[in-house]
């Protein structure tokens, strides 16, 4: 290749290389406001149903497509009946809310969430799809009544995690990344004794869906008489060992056998049911394609 052939090279390519070198020094684009919109789910056993969703959101996504807790999902399908009388601990965006009220159509379903925004956004969903089977409770359920500080995430992403700073929180990596940025404000807190206490007039309970970042042994402990007396099955987000040590302690006492539906994820899912009660573990059987690991406190079964 001739000298002049090469300068006519490099002439035609300078220009393309100062522009690769300006799109690699300038700063990212903004992201988009995170907005909330009405989402009809599309897919998974809650299809149809509509929730206020932040927009754009891979977790909203997740949600709308049915891969959001779809293998939860599909147990509290099998697991609910039409008549079942059932609380959601920690309702967040409403998928399982939503979810239990359409399986109890004809019991009732009572939500407990203590942020603010999120619980107004709950009871319009509730409002916007004449679900008359479900009550949101603006409060943080505990091991003792009263109020507390509550720390969540800002609005700024796509999620907002929130924890009783009294308990301490989840130590995981995403939470880490959510709570960079949070607010604190007072909840008021009731414990699952009273509240069984409330909705009896609704009648037994037979399902509580429980997930409220590392208070779940302080709300067992908090609802030892109701759960002795009712049993409740409970679908359980367990975050860290120790917590699912503390939850066995005080549950293998009453009777109940610990159901283990993943032995990889960070936070552990755990199904707690009466020693007896053989059907759940034949339905978890089914939905995982495999006998599950069930503990007893003093047994291991495969």
């Amino acid at each position: 290749m001739s000298v002049p052939l090469r300068k006519v090279i490099r002439a035609c390519l300078r220009p393309a290389a100062r522009q690769a070198r300006r799109w690699l020094d300038s700063p990212p684009p903004p992201k988009p406001p995170t907005t909330f919109q009405w989402q009809t789910l599309k897919a998974g056993p809650a299809a149809g149903i509509q929730l206020k969703l932040p927009s754009p959101s891979v977790l909203s996504d997740r949600i709308v497509n049915g891969q959001f807790e779809a293998l939860e999902s599909q147990l509290v399908t099998k697991l609910i009946g039409n008549g079942d009388q059932c609380i959601d601990i920690g309702g967040h965006y409403g998928h399982f809310t939503m979810l239990m009220s359409s399986l109890a159509s004809e019991g009732h379903v009572h939500t407990f969430e203590p942020v603010p925004a999120h619980a107004q956004r709950l009871s319009e969903a509730v409002s916007r799809s004449k679900r008359g089977n479900v009550t949101i409770h603006e409060m943080a359920v505990a091991e003792t009544e009263g109020e507390m500080r509550l720390r969540f995430a800002d609005q700024a992403g796509d999620d907002s995690m929130a924890y009783l700073t009294e308990y301490g929180g989840v130590d995981v990596a995403v939470a880490r990344e959510q709570y960079k940025s949070f607010v604190d404000t007072i909840v008021s807190t009731k414990t699952l004794d009273r509240i069984g206490e409330e909705v009896s007039e609704f009648g037994k309970v037979t399902f509580i869906k429980m997930d409220a970042e590392g208070a779940e042994a302080a709300i067992i402990r908090g609802g030892l008489r109701f759960l002795e007396q009712c049993r409740p099955r409970i679908l359980m987000e367990i975050h860290g060992v120790q917590e699912a040590l503390c939850c066995a302690d005080r549950l293998w006492p009453l009777g109940y056998q610990a159901i283990l539906l993943s032995t990889t994820k960070t936070t552990h899912p755990i199904l707690w049911t009466a020693v007896q009660d053989d059907t759940a573990i034949e339905v978890v059987a089914e939905v995982l394609g495999q006998r599950p690991i069930v503990l007893t406190g003093n047994t291991v079964d495969r």
